[in-house]
């Protein structure tokens, strides 16, 4: 059953108002000398912190261990979901360069880079260090975990930001993120402005009764292990508020769990519905499934052709897709609800 309650804000760590709601990586703060953002690692219960950037005051006194940004600095952009939050607070003209341009489907930043405003950093292995020190940034953003290359720009005096949106639990804690944004260029008024508008439609769309509770599996398989996101991830979450029940609520945590095939085949077996997230050009269809492996077609989702899907490869899902959470939900619910005249942004069910 979807839910609008909402997490209590930590009021001692919030700037003129502008509070952190949803998010649970970063917080603001303010005191004689700054105002800044504190970044935190998440790792399971535990949050910690990671890394402080700030602003400072008139006549305020640098801090340790803190960097100091101006509102008019150059970033490099290490993720499309990241180059999406630069665009939505109009902001290109502080994104200096960008990896994975072949993953990336803004024409703005494909504009910006064939114009030579914009640099491709894309290397065989994520961002290409020599490219990136060419481009001589501020600041470039990275993962907070998992990356071996942030020592390597540090010592190059390039500084690094963890950004970690896709830790997030919730589908606004991520979208919340823009603030951080906002207060890297300098647009917090228009970050703030945008998040409040989504935020608003999504939680109006929120199932808070619904009528009909179907259950819902997602992930995929590969070498006999199926994996799925663990109930606390943002995607257990778009399936409780579109009104769905989600089959693997048993299984806490913001990881990915891994079943073996049978396993999930026996859970799975009477769920009402499937859903994908998949990278491959072109339409899916229930054939696809079926020549995958021929046990699919035994599942009830098969049978009664209820299978949806995301095709990342045609939709930008990984990039302005965590900005519109609304139209997220808004596909969900009108799949769960069999609405033949919905609009479909995101999520569509597989044809047959």
């Amino acid at each position: 059953m979807g839910s609008l309650q909402v997490p209590s804000s930590n009021s001692s760590e919030q700037k003129q108002g502008v509070e952190v709601i949803w998010a649970e990586g970063f917080a603001f703060y303010e005191n004689e000398n700054e105002r800044g953002i504190r970044l935190f690692a998440q790792e399971g219960a535990s949050v910690f912190p990671l890394k402080t950037i700030a602003r400072l005051k008139e006549g305020g006194t640098k801090a340790e261990k803190v960097l100091y940004l101006n509102g008019h600095n150059s970033f490099a952009a290490q993720s499309t979901t990241q180059m999406a939050m630069f665009e939505t607070v109009e902001a290109l003209d502080h994104l200096k360069g960008v990896a994975y341009l072949d993953y990336v489907k803004s024409d703005a930043i494909h504009a910006a880079v064939a114009a030579g405003e914009v640099m491709d950093l894309s290397g065989s292995k994520e961002i290409d260090f020599e490219k990136l020190v060419l481009c001589n940034p501020d600041a470039v953003l990275v993962y907070p975990f998992g990356y071996d290359n942030e020592a390597q720009f540090e010592a190059a005096g390039i500084p690094t930001i963890p950004i970690s949106e896709y830790l997030e639990s919730h589908p606004l804690g991520r979208l919340e993120w823009i603030k951080v944004f906002g207060f890297l260029c300098d647009e917090e008024s228009r970050a703030n402005a945008y998040f409040l508008e989504v935020e608003s439609q999504y939680l109006a769309m929120v199932e808070k009764s619904p009528s009909l509770s179907p259950s819902v599996f997602t992930g995929s398989y590969s070498s006999g292990t199926w994996y799925a996101p663990g109930n606390d991830t943002f995607m257990a979450q778009f399936i409780r508020d579109a009104g769905g029940v989600y089959l693997f609520e048993d299984y806490p945590g913001k990881d990915n769990i891994q079943l073996p095939f049978e396993t999930l085949f026996m859970k799975a077996l009477d769920a009402d519905f499937w859903g994908k997230v998949l990278y491959e050009p072109g339409d899916f269809s229930m054939d696809e499934i079926r020549s995958s492996d021929e046990r699919f077609t035994k599942l009830k989702s098969f049978k009664e052709n209820q299978v949806f899907y995301c095709n990342a490869a045609e939709v930008d899902y990984f990039g302005l897709g965590v900005m519109e959470p609304h139209l997220i939900l808004a596909d969900l619910k009108a799949i769960f609800r069999k609405t033949d005249t919905a609009q479909f942004y995101y999520f569509k069910p597989v044809v047959r």
